[in-house]
């Protein structure tokens, strides 16, 4: 009897264990929640990076109203110190670019006093230790990954935000007279807008927007001491036959859609970022890595999103601070 109890015994604990089945469905369960879960997740992480990158471009929207409460303008977007007003993208010799200028405004004024605003070019002595520098409120979580730094002698730190150069080539003084392409920053004449200058309302009119940036270190984009890589624009310049016209996140293995940045180095499979040299008539587009478009910073210091699809005409016409052009929704 006692030999029947421990059999039994012995029965009962072989049986409580998973068969091979049991421990099959299970799995299988496990992984369709996971597989249905994932995509909410992912949603939700992409949602909080977003959320910061908003508040990256509030916070240089305020700074740079704050600059302009000081000086009365928007600072240049670049300030070329050798060759004039009008100096080609390529030069080597550019200073500094307008988010150098605008550091002691967004609780960057240690790295400002760093800078030498005497010496003519960004690479040049102590201004080195100023360009490395990596600042996170300049970076956009969504556009991570390795970023190998822009090498020009010195290597220059990346960042995801540009200003808005206007539908037409931002180094050119005669796209820069054309006043119905111009942006609220120029290369050309060290140009910042002042607000009277809007003519088409602070609410229609982008001031900065998202760049995503190079990953390799031939590429300029995204550095964001140097003023070739710290801006956009819509097109190249007004006297080119073809005239490139760049749309917002456009498919870069696209010939017509891809970036012509001064200094370029993609792979040709990258949808955003193959790009083409465009030397002196350097043209780059805003982009950005969250789906379905770009946020920009209006003039009147709001943050939108703009989807991607939106009409070609209208983007241009956001790019623009007199063009005259009535915006619908968007």
């Amino acid at each position: 009897m006692a030999g029947l109890v421990e059999g039994r015994r012995f029965g009962r604990v072989r049986r409580s264990a998973f068969t091979l089945v049991e421990l099959l469905v299970v799995i299988a369960i496990i992984g369709i929640l996971v597989a249905l879960l994932l995509p909410a997740v992912q949603a939700a992480r992409e949602a909080a990076r977003r959320t910061q990158c908003t508040n990256n471009l509030k916070q240089l929207g305020v700074a740079l109203h704050n600059y302009h409460d000081t000086h009365r303008k928007f600072p240049p977007s670049g300030i070329h110190n050798r060759d004039g007003h009008g100096a080609s993208a390529t030069s080597s010799s550019w200073g500094p670019s307008w988010l150098v200028m605008l550091l002691p405004f967004f609780e960057q004024e240690g790295l400002y006093n760093q800078y030498d605003f005497v010496l003519p070019r960004a690479r040049d002595g102590v201004n080195q230790s100023v360009v490395v520098v990596n600042i996170p409120s300049l970076k956009c979580p969504s556009d991570g990954g390795v970023k190998q730094p822009w090498s020009n002698s010195v290597n220059f730190a990346r960042g995801n935000y540009a200003a808005n150069c206007g539908v037409s080539n931002a180094f050119s003084r005669s796209n820069f007279d054309i006043e119905r392409e111009r942006g609220p920053f120029s290369m050309a004449r060290h140009y910042g807008a002042q607000l009277a200058d809007v003519q088409d309302g602070s609410s229609n009119t982008v001031l900065l927007s998202e760049l995503i940036a190079g990953s390799r270190s031939g590429d300029v984009r995204g550095a964001w001491a140097y003023p070739s890589g710290a801006y956009f624009c819509g097109a190249t310049p007004h006297y080119d036959n073809p005239r490139y016209v760049l749309r917002m996140n456009g498919i870069a293995l696209d010939n017509g859609m891809r970036d012509r940045p001064s200094a370029c180095s993609a792979d040709n499979d990258d949808p955003q970022l193959r790009c083409t040299s465009g030397g002196s008539r350097s043209a780059q587009t805003a982009r950005s890595k969250h789906p379905g478009g770009v946020q920009v910073c209006l003039v009147d210091g709001s943050v939108r999103f703009v989807n991607e699809s939106v009409a070609l005409e209208t983007w241009q016409a956001l790019l623009a601070i007199a063009d005259g052009t009535s915006i619908g929704p968007y």
